[in-house]
């Protein structure tokens, strides 16, 4: 755009016309109603159709029309991050070879809104490196032959979700190494991943510590993993998490109440519910699908500890609330798994459980749109 990069003033050194900000902002608002049209698909390959609303108006009454008007690619990306979770675990699920490249593919393009992908790669290959271990296990208990086709099929799928990512994003690393001398350098996790406060964080900023000819400030030290670790304890990490998760865990319950209660207290009190009511049946679900659990239980602690350790340098909730989308999915998920099979009879009248369930969290999801409407929409974040 031709006045993409316009000057206004002296004051303001981002160089952008209120016009191209302006346009900026309707494609974001159009691309997240695309990205909520896309997480509605999503849910319906493994949803019936009153589960699958249940998930998509949550997502764009409680999270995505208050992100949406914002320049930031954040509704896309929580969508985005959630469809590649989900394709990783039917790849843990079934092994196949078309959809280990097309998750490569999705998890490029996440990547290429934000590089918090890369964990979740790390973590898919350790899950199938505890499964291949756990089968090898089990055959030599059992001295039953090893299936060496099925096994190493799960391996070679698993290995070409990062050769088919390193692939698609060749031109880039390429680039990253040659501006910094290393294809996997990014800013965040080198630096800002290991600085103490907001204020560290805007004082290297704008210092440039972001740019391929970054030199440090005279009697500065740049943090980096080995500058922290030499000097916090065990103690100190652990209190920055603890208070990570306290700061964030406010500002999520303040700023999107509605959704923090559906996600944090209505659906896993259902889901218990469902757990106790029908235990033998929880119980064998949970054996037969432990793979799954790991995968899943992997991300949640993981992504959680990372971004409550992130909140010390003043993140605000955005990272954390990419968590929320796949905990109401898989919540969902298994609420129905639990539910589909029992009626629920009163008197003379009965339903299926599942559908009853349903109904409750669309009331719920429908009273919390208001809220949001009337409130939480004309609150200006900042960004954050």
């Amino acid at each position: 755009e031709s006045d993409a990069y316009e000057k206004i003033s002296e004051k303001d050194r981002r160089n952008v016309s209120p016009g191209y900000f302006l346009r900026a902002k309707h494609f974001n608002i159009a691309l997240s109603l695309l990205s909520v049209v896309a997480l509605y698909f999503l849910s319906r390959r493994y949803l019936p159709p009153l589960e699958s609303h249940v998930i998509t108006w949550a997502f764009a009454w409680l999270l995505a029309v208050i992100r949406a008007p914002y320049v930031q690619p954040e509704v896309s990306f929580y969508v985005l991050f959630l469809i590649g979770l989900v394709m990783l675990w039917r790849l843990a699920v079934n092994p196949r070879w078309w959809l280990a490249a097309s998750v490569a593919l999705v998890l490029a393009g996440a990547f290429l809104l934000k590089s918090t992908v890369l964990p979740l790669i790390a973590l898919f290959l350790g899950v199938t490196g505890v499964w291949s271990g756990a089968a090898l296990f089990q055959h030599w208990q059992r001295r039953e032959s090893i299936a060496w086709r099925s096994l190493l099929k799960r391996v070679g799928t698993a290995a070409l979700v990062p050769a088919g990512f390193g692939a698609v994003l060749f031109p880039f690393f390429e680039n990253t190494a040659a501006m910094h001398g290393s294809p996997l350098w990014d800013v965040h996790s080198r630096h800002y991943l290991w600085m103490d406060s907001d204020e560290e964080k805007r004082f290297w900023r704008k210092a440039g510590i972001s740019e391929p000819d970054f030199v440090a400030p005279e009697g500065r030290e740049v943090p980096t993993a080995a500058t922290y670790l030499a000097t916090h304890d065990a103690g100190q990490m652990v209190r920055r998490v603890v208070e990570g998760w306290g700061h964030t865990r406010n500002m999520i319950r303040d700023r999107y109440s509605a959704l923090d209660f559906l996600v944090r207290r209505l659906a896993p009190i259902l889901l218990l519910f469902l757990v106790v009511a029908v235990w033998r049946r929880s119980r064998r679900e949970m054996n037969r699908h432990w793979i799954e659990g790991l995968l899943v239980l992997g991300f949640f602690l993981g992504y959680g500890l990372l971004y409550c350790w992130y909140e010390a340098i003043g993140v605000g909730p955005r990272l954390a609330l990419a968590l929320f989308l796949p905990a109401l999915f898989f919540l969902v998920l298994a609420i129905h798994r639990l539910a589909a099979p029992v009626i629920l009879r009163v008197y003379r009248w009965q339903a299926p459980l599942r559908v009853v369930v349903a109904v409750i969290l669309l009331a719920f999801v429908a009273a919390g749109a208001v809220g949001v409407v009337a409130q939480d929409l004309w609150v200006v974040e900042g960004g954050r």
